[in-house]
């Protein structure tokens, strides 16, 4: 089975240099319990639904082939799609995120039917309306996360793939930086993932 797995900065944290991410612990655990499993780690920093759009089609057509016909894809790119952008007055609106969500979902069906979609992850706003030294203003914050979420949730049901829910599943102790998760909080969303797809 090849997962390819979508994402960005949430899914890599890119502070610890022994790369101990969710993404690379099922790479490696799977890895190495069946040669079956081949695991693609596919981040691009600042990814969103609209860049996936973009490279969906190709990038999976790259990564299968004749001889292994089992796919899984896993995306969780929507935290940049929240971003307020205070300072260039840039807003990404919910529709036009909910316009370019049934859009992945009709090309995702096209290439497989086994397919997640995993929820936010919540910040604590209080220290990123505004992020740390962003030169664009960048906020965000969990109510507007709520109301991402409840979109996934919403599309993604009536399509019938599935999300895994995620806005609880970390506590501000787990955040990096009140944004990205550390080492427990990847672990507790690769304990997570893992149940969620059975494996």
């Amino acid at each position: 089975m090849r997962i390819l797995i979508f994402w960005d900065s949430i899914t890599e944290w890119y502070f610890d240099m022994l790369m101990w991410w969710w993404a690379n612990m099922l790479k490696v655990e799977l890895m190495t319990l069946d040669y079956y499993y081949e695991v693609a780690n596919l981040w691009i920093s600042w990814d969103d639904v609209n860049d996936i759009l973009k490279r969906i089609e190709f990038t999976v057509n790259t990564y299968t082939n004749k001889y292994n016909d089992d796919l899984c894809i896993i995306f969780q790119v929507w935290i940049n799609d929240t971003a307020i952008m205070w300072l260039s007055n840039e807003l990404y609106t919910i529709n036009d995120f909910e316009d370019n969500l049934k859009k992945l979902i009709n090309v995702s069906k096209k290439l497989t039917d086994n397919v997640f979609f995993m929820w936010i992850t919540k910040v604590n706003q209080d220290l990123v309306s505004p992020l740390l030294n962003s030169k664009r203003g960048i906020s965000y914050n969990n109510s507007r996360i709520k109301l991402f979420n409840n979109v996934i949730k919403n599309n993604v049901l009536s399509n019938w793939f599935k999300y895994i829910e995620m806005f609880d599943l970390l506590d501000y102790t787990d955040l990096f930086d009140w944004l990205h998760p550390n080492t427990t909080g990847h672990t507790k969303i690769y304990n997570k993932v893992k149940y969620e797809l059975n494996l």
